[in-house]
């Protein structure tokens, strides 16, 4: 019999969601679902164990195409090639145009001059070193971003009289200027009027020249990195777009002129799959935004989109680890289809980026380009149940979100009242608490630290920037998720004394093995010694071992069934010479271990940090 036109896997029926939900709720035997399978996100929805076809049913925009009104499958119309892009901190103009044409050599094909210095000198000043800047450089084959350039008004007249004056075609010329003054009040807190008006000016004498240069670049990573969720990134990104569109309509310009000069440069983070979602989502709204601006679909330019990894989650101990952060980050970015994207050295916190650190950070893009492919499919998230209600839950937020701002007067005066301030500082809040928790892990750092690392001399530890009390607004401080952690370690660095921590490990073979784990986990984030054992034959073998180590402190790792007959022996001969410790929280035999004489436990409800800095005040690391 021939079969080769029957349907692929028609010999097994479709399983309908009720029959999926009682298989679930059998395996669960009595846990609860909402509990145990839900996932309720910091961005105000839940996300589902599984999502099925007609969970597509009401999601409107499913039959769009790549490089269509309303974008969400990409602003190209086919494949999914986006600019590698190497951003390079500017102290010395010579010495970054070295690094840029190494890049451009290298594999990088954009380039990205990122200053951290304020201007003092001429406006002329300023501006002569862009000659040494991209000395060697072609602006009309390299695409040039500037990001807190000083004199970024002037960067349109200088690149036009460059190109002319080299026989070059001025509207070839592409990047962006990084204008940015309301993403500039984010960090700065000054009030943004002043480089509003001055968006006037560089838009009255460029709205009609060097039309593949962007002007404006919506920059949300002070957002970000203060700790927003995505769903308030995007929404507030989308009102800072929101609000350059109507002032500079109110002084007379079209938005058709405004739009295709609006840059947006977002932060991808480590939640993949919702990453993933924000892209997408931020195309969808950012298309509906100017169609209610009165633009046609069919002329409304697709989102100008820059992608660059996050500093939130990276880590100062254990660094090689941020490679692995940056490659799911780049993945994320790449796949929700960004047009271009910078992957930041790994080591960028705590030195100047090494060679080594800049060409990892180059390569990971080569290899998703030219190794992995991703460049040849547009949007291959299209069609997948779970991708599609992550960009439909995304825009739903999202949009609730933006339109609260826009309620307030916009992005601007809901800044100005310290509105989006506090939003933020909810949403640090509750992820501070996860960290805490360590129910948001950060592999080496709050969970498989190497105990044994130090951090080596030429590092340079970034420490919070004091706000002066006179700004004008509340700027939005940066907060890096594994801080708390560095900082209880590096006292015990400081402190020259490096508590040693014996695991008391008797009785049940898999309850102290499990339990182990656990406190070698939990102490090796202070940097303690940690002293493990597969099991002692008796317990008094585990003491004299304590007291032949002379740990500091011991663990007792056990059942809670064994622990009120090991626990009272334990006490009794080591108290006066380490702190006795149980892993767990016993409820049934709390009373009994605490009249025994056990002071601590630790256990998976646990706040750790503030745990670890008890243990350092009792160990005289820190001051009680």
């Amino acid at each position: 019999m021939d079969r080769k036109d029957e349907p692929l896997f028609s010999a097994f029926p479709p399983v309908s969601r009720e029959e999926w939900e009682d298989q679930i709720r059998k395996d669960l035997k009595g846990a609860d679902y909402e509990k145990m399978l839900v996932w309720k996100t910091l961005e105000g929805f839940q996300v589902q164990p599984y999502y099925m076809a007609e969970d597509l049913k009401n999601i409107s925009y499913l039959e769009g195409r790549p490089g269509v009104f309303p974008f969400v499958r990409g602003g190209r119309n086919s494949a999914n090639n986006w600019e590698i892009r190497q951003d390079i901190r500017v102290s010395d103009p010579a010495k970054a145009n070295r690094k840029a044409l190494e890049a451009l050599d290298r594999g990088a094909e954009a380039i990205g001059f990122v200053f951290n210095f304020r201007h003092t000198g001429s406006d002329k000043a300023c501006v002569d070193k862009l000659d040494r800047l991209i000395q060697g450089i072609d602006p009309e084959k390299v695409p040039l971003y500037f990001e807190g350039f000083p004199c970024a008004a002037d960067l349109p007249a200088w690149l036009y009289g460059y190109a002319t004056g080299r026989g070059s075609h001025p509207e070839k010329i592409s990047g962006s200027a990084g204008i940015d003054p309301l993403g500039a009040t984010c960090v700065t807190g000054h009030d943004p009027a002043e480089g509003m008006d001055r968006l006037v000016h560089v838009f009255t004498g460029w709205k009609d020249k060097l039309n593949a240069y962007r002007l404006i670049t919506v920059h949300t990573s002070a957002v970000h990195h203060a700790g927003a969720s995505l769903v308030q990134e995007l929404a507030f990104g989308l009102a800072m777009g929101q609000e350059y569109l109507s002032f500079l309509t109110g002084r007379g310009f079209d938005v058709r002129q405004v739009a295709p000069r609006i840059q947006f440069s977002m932060v991808t983070g480590s939640h993949y799959f919702l990453e993933i979602a924000k892209l997408r989502a931020a195309r969808y709204l950012w298309s509906r935004i100017l169609e209610a601006w009165g633009m046609e679909p069919g002329r409304i330019p697709p989102m100008h989109l820059h992608c660059i990894t996050s500093q939130r989650n990276r880590t100062i101990y254990d660094p090689y680890v941020n490679m692995l952060r940056s490659t799911t980050e780049a993945m994320a970015a790449v796949l929700g289809g960004t047009g271009s994207l910078s992957v930041e050295p790994f080591d960028i916190l705590v030195r100047d980026p090494s060679a080594f650190s800049e060409r990892i950070a180059r390569n990971t893009q080569i290899i998703l380009k030219e190794e992995a492919y991703f460049n040849r499919v547009a949007d291959p998230a299209a069609g997948s149940y779970y991708l599609e209600n992550l960009t439909d839950s995304m825009i739903g937020a999202s949009w609730e979100l933006f339109r609260e701002v826009d309620n307030m007067g916009g992005f601007t005066e809901a800044f100005r009242k310290g509105w989006i301030q506090e939003q933020v500082e909810k949403v640090v809040a509750e992820r501070d608490r996860n960290v805490a928790l360590r129910k948001d892990v950060l592999v080496g750092t709050s969970m498989y630290a190497d105990s044994d690392e130090t951090l080596p001399g030429d590092v340079k530890i970034d420490k919070a920037k004091e706000i002066p009390s006179e700004m004008p607004l509340q700027p939005l401080r940066p907060c890096r998720v594994a801080r708390v952690y560095e900082e209880i370690r590096m006292q015990t660095e400081k402190s020259g004394k490096r508590p040693r921590v014996l695991l008391l490990t008797y009785g049940d073979p898999v309850m102290r093995r499990a339990r182990a784990s656990f406190a070698w986990n939990f102490f090796a984030c202070a940097g303690f010694e940690i002293m493990d054992h597969p099991g002692y034959a008796s317990l008094e073998e585990g003491m004299a071992a304590s007291v032949k180590n002379r740990a500091d402190i011991t663990v007792i790792c056990s059942s809670d069934e064994e622990y009120p007959e090991i626990v009272p022996s334990v006490i009794e001969k080591l108290k006066e010479k380490t702190l006795v410790v149980v892993a767990g929280y016993p409820k049934e035999h709390m009373d009994k271990l605490r009249e025994a004489g056990v002071k601590h436990f630790i256990h998976i409800r646990q706040d750790v940090p503030q745990a670890l800095r008890e243990f350092q005040k009792e160990l005289g690391i820190i001051a009680s």
